[in-house]
């Protein structure tokens, strides 16, 4: 081609410019002043988070070179994790550690997370502990568990039997007093038959060799219960 001039390796390499790819993406933006979030829409330009169904008008440029805002979520290209101010991070063995604030490096744009570059530390969302079981394991989003429904009706249609929750179907609420989760199908069985009423007080008198006094006993706790 015509004025095209051929480059053998290492020619010119005084004018060679090494080109940083940069591994985030800017998702939003907070002012100082009131705390109101910018976050970036479809077309790439930002907006103020109270009109979420208008296109973006700025462009990044008024925020990145504000003395005014702060970086408020950023996304990892490499593998689209999100990290947005107040989540909580694990970094190597430390599991709960809070984003205080989020940096670029105008040098190499890179990242940084609390002044730590997120390609040299091992910086990952830590998971969301949602509840602990009725044997004492904490259950984080998307693991695995098991419950018991200990009420009858029309609203549970398997009272008293050990269901499996896997992490990608619907999460049931924690508020419902007459669920019982826990970490193993083991400990959900074994808990039924310590808790479920199954024996009549006729069953616990065959069974067992009692005198007048625990038998009276056992027919005022039922009695009791029965108000």
């Amino acid at each position: 081609m015509i004025g095209a001039i051929p480059l053998n390796n290492g020619e010119y390499k005084e004018f060679w410019e090494e080109v940083v790819e940069n591994d985030y993406e800017i998702l939003s933006y907070i002012l100082i002043e009131n705390n109101s979030i910018i976050t970036k829409r479809k077309n790439g330009l930002f907006l103020n988070k109270k009109y979420p169904d208008q296109e973006g008008i700025y462009p990044e440029d008024i925020y990145s070179k504000s003395n005014h805002h702060k970086i408020h979520s950023i996304k990892r290209l490499s593998d689209g994790e999100i990290f947005t101010v107040d989540d909580i991070v694990q970094i190597g063995i430390d599991k709960n550690r809070k984003i205080n604030i989020v940096s670029i490096s105008s040098n190499d744009n890179r990242f940084f997370i609390n002044g730590m570059c997120i390609k040299s530390y091992n910086i990952n969302k830590a998971k969301q502990l949602l509840f602990k079981t009725e044997d004492g394991v904490d259950i984080y989003k998307e693991d695995n568990y098991y419950y018991i429904q200990t009420e009858e009706g029309p609203r549970f249609l398997y009272p008293w039997k050990v269901m499996k929750i896997n992490h990608h179907r619907d999460e049931i609420k924690p508020s419902i007093k007459s669920i019982k989760r826990f970490s193993t199908k083991e400990k959900a069985e074994e808990w039924i038959i310590m808790n479920k009423p199954c024996l009549s007080l006729n069953n616990i008198f065959t069974m067992c060799d009692l005198d007048d006094i625990d038998m009276r006993r056992l027919k005022s706790i039922v009695k009791n219960k029965l108000k």
